[in-house]
């Protein structure tokens, strides 16, 4: 079972991605991907005073949460020995894992990519750009 520090942890985390999400949110709002239909779910949250705003389909390596279930999902396979009694105390743990600086990086990844979509990269190509950008320190290119 999860304990209450744990819990907060996980929470004081992710309140971290939301505030770096609100500022990333105006560039979502102009994405043709956002302005065509209105789901029910976003009705609904409209109806209760919320604002709901999905990323972009089939990118998810735009998507921060996305690399923060990365990370717990390695972290479990790696430690857990496929029994309910190890999974309740692996998955917990490996929450806890996610620090404030492994969601920066996650933000800075999710940036890379988009810079790379927005010079003219294909899906093909993005991960090899990615890859080769190794440091904010270097020129990109030079190995």
């Amino acid at each position: 079972m999860i304990s209450i520090a744990q819990l907060e942890n996980v929470i004081n985390n992710f309140k971290m991605c939301i505030i770096v999400f609100k500022m990333l949110l105006p560039l979502f709002l102009f994405w043709q991907d956002f302005q065509d239909r209105t789901t029910i779910l976003e009705k609904e949250v409209h109806s209760r005073g919320h604002l709901c705003v999905f990323l972009p389909k089939f990118h998810c390596e735009l998507n921060p949460i996305e690399h923060v279930w990365c990370q717990c999902k390695k972290h479990t396979r790696s430690y857990a020995n496929r029994t309910i009694t190890r999974l309740r105390k692996i998955v917990p743990e490996s929450f806890s894992l996610v620090t404030c600086e492994s969601i920066g990086r996650f933000f800075a990844k999710c940036r890379d990519y988009e810079q790379a979509y927005d010079e003219g990269h294909t899906c093909d190509s993005v991960d090899e750009v990615i890859k080769n950008y190794k440091s904010h320190r270097r020129v990109k290119g030079v190995t």
